[in-house]
């Protein structure tokens, strides 16, 4: 109920000891745990009555109906189902990620006719087809990636040559920060040179 651990009961037993005095201490403690019992005798007797309550009224069958349409009708799930069901065609594998039976492919005319070699040759040559396909699919997608990262480092290059160029066009006023203007020896006003 009030949900306190063992340091918690440790500093009130100790702040009780203190106010209340040792030799009425364990009479408080006792009238203590008798409200305490009576409070939560209380709370179920209050939590018992609304239960019923809400028995009576049919709340839970309600409640129930609600849950059960719930499960039936959820976004999520119909989404899921949907999805699945688009994509079943797609997939060339299983669903835990391996490659066909062979028992699966009988209607393959290379496996009606023909005896276990010629069933394993023709499921290796379908295997080898589908392995060809994706690697050509992967390196297509190789052969874009590079040509998009060289086209991006040229851009870079083109940009830092561009900077690199106005740098050198600016007037010496502009480039402050020229190694030359720092190297040079500063001048008073009568043109003699400081240190």
């Amino acid at each position: 109920m009030f949900d306190l651990g063992w340091s918690e009961m440790l500093v009130v037993g100790v702040v009780a000891l203190i106010v209340v005095g040792p030799k009425e201490l364990p009479g408080m403690f006792r009238t203590v745990g008798r409200f305490t019992g009576k409070a939560k005798a209380m709370a179920r007797e209050f939590s018992r009555a609304m239960e019923d309550a809400a028995n009576e009224s049919g709340v839970k069958d309600v409640a129930a109906d609600l849950n059960k349409l719930n499960r039936i009708s959820s976004p999520r799930k119909m989404g899921t189902d949907a999805f699945k069901k688009a994509t079943a065609d797609l997939n060339p594998f299983n669903e835990d990620g391996k490659a066909p039976n062979p028992g699966d492919l009988d209607d393959d005319p290379a496996f009606v006719e023909g005896d276990d070699a010629e069933r394993s040759a023709a499921l290796a040559d379908q295997q080898a087809a589908s392995a060809a396909q994706m690697t050509d699919e992967r390196a297509e997608q190789a052969r874009l990636i590079r040509e998009k990262s060289a086209e991006k480092a040229q851009a870079r290059l083109d940009r830092e040559a561009a900077a690199a160029q106005a740098e050198l066009h600016a007037p010496a006023t502009e480039r402050a920060d020229a190694p030359a203007a720092d190297l040079a020896p500063a001048h008073d006003d009568d043109g003699q040179t400081r240190t």
